[in-house]
């Protein structure tokens, strides 16, 4: 998706969380591998990490009135 397509959709008031944010769950599962956690360690720290990012990207989002892109 283009640069200037999110800002439309974010003018529409359609969030677009960046990809960088939402599809950090492989870099996290390589991460939960090399220091020899399991799949359940993986999955856990995945969602909490991509939770915890999601918050805190849509908050600064919201709180300077950004896009999600910008924000995060």
């Amino acid at each position: 998706m283009t640069y200037d397509m999110e800002k439309t959709l974010h003018k529409k008031g359609i969030i677009v969380l960046p990809d960088f944010v939402c599809n950090a769950g492989g870099v996290i599962s390589s991460y939960v591998e090399y220091i020899g956690g399991d799949n359940e360690k993986a999955f856990h720290m995945i969602e909490e990490k991509i939770t915890k990012n999601t918050k805190n990207v849509l908050d600064h989002s919201k709180e300077k009135s950004v896009m999600p892109r910008d924000a995060a």
